[in-house]
């Protein structure tokens, strides 16, 4: 065969975290930038599960590449107040 199947046999830890526990999880993966869309996965999610908060939980992998010299929780907060969260709060 042209690869190695072995990479898919892997025995790997199983993810147990009790907060997650009886929750859907949503994950979202992506660098952190207007391009990408996280203002419509925030969004999205809020509108859906605004209500019930305890029947799901949104994960967010993301980084910066260097976003003007401000940290990931400064632009998390700008595309909040950019996209007008205040109705989910």
């Amino acid at each position: 065969m042209p690869f190695d199947t072995e990479v898919y046999n892997k025995t790997y830890k199983p993810f147990n975290k009790p907060e997650f526990k009886d929750r859907i999880v949503y994950y979202n993966i992506c660098q952190l930038s207007a391009k990408k869309g996280i203002d419509v996965v925030l969004k999205s999610y809020f509108r859906a599960f605004f209500d019930i908060p305890d029947e799901s939980i949104l994960v967010l992998k993301t980084y910066l590449n260097t976003y003007k010299g401000k940290g990931l929780g400064q632009r998390l907060v700008e595309v909040l107040k950019d996209n007008d969260f205040k109705e989910y709060r």
